[in-house]
């Protein structure tokens, strides 16, 4: 059988061939859509609510409940990140850019990573999760600070970030970052784009489970 895993780019698997790969995005794509719900509960709760933007302390939530919120941005970071990336490497696959026994030649390994990483950095929609996901749900970066890219104001932030009620959607990556200097030095300020979990979820809803995609109905219900 063959199964369309990218509605925009046309990229197909077949079973049978990539048995192991399809049955892992159909595992990953269960765990997505349950942290979509989840989140989604939680914005539902204060649709009719008359607020803004939620920092801090929410009066409508525990702090159980923010906990939950900000873990299912670091497991949603995460998962969506490795979904397309699995997507980029069957991409290269479905375009005989490399073949699946290339994996048993190591001198191949740059040319298969080279290819998913063009393949994710192709998708708008996971722009905003990209440095989150790199500076705080995989790891923080103040525990592994790189000098190339790394600043104090993004070593410190990493393990700051919660998700705040925005627009209408629980967010992260809301206002600047600045950490004044004790002794006169100069502020530190930089910022880590905003994302929700809900919205990138239904944006990448055409491109990768849209409701009438066969992929999409056999393994996930219908988030709409």
């Amino acid at each position: 059988m063959e199964y369309t895993i990218d509605n925009i780019d046309n990229i197909v698997a077949v079973d049978g061939v990539s048995t192991n790969e399809i049955t892992t995005l159909q595992d990953m794509l269960a765990g997505l859509h349950s942290l979509y719900v989840a989140v989604k509960q939680f914005e539902e709760k204060l649709s009719n609510k008359k607020i803004v933007i939620a920092m801090g302390e929410n009066p409508h939530f525990s702090e159980n409940d923010i906990a939950l919120i900000t873990n299912c941005f670091h497991w949603f970071g995460i998962s969506i990140t490795n979904y397309a990336r699995l997507i980029g490497y069957l991409d290269g696959i479905h375009k005989k850019i490399y073949t699946k026994s290339d994996i048993e030649d190591a001198n191949k390994y740059s040319q298969i990573k080279k290819h998913v990483d063009f393949y994710v950095s192709s998708i708008p929609e996971l722009d905003s999760v990209k440095k989150w996901r790199n500076k705080i749900a995989a790891h923080f970066a103040i525990t592994d600070p790189r000098k190339s890219s790394d600043t104090a104001s993004i070593l410190a932030y990493s393990v700051m970030s919660r998700a705040y009620y925005s627009a209408h959607r629980f967010r992260v990556g809301v206002g600047d970052i600045q950490i004044s200097h004790h002794d006169g030095g100069e502020d530190l300020n930089d910022h880590f784009p905003t994302w929700s979990v809900t919205e990138i979820f239904e944006n990448l809803s055409p491109r990768y489970w849209p409701v009438s995609d066969t992929f999409e109905s056999q393994n996930a219900p219908d988030h709409r």
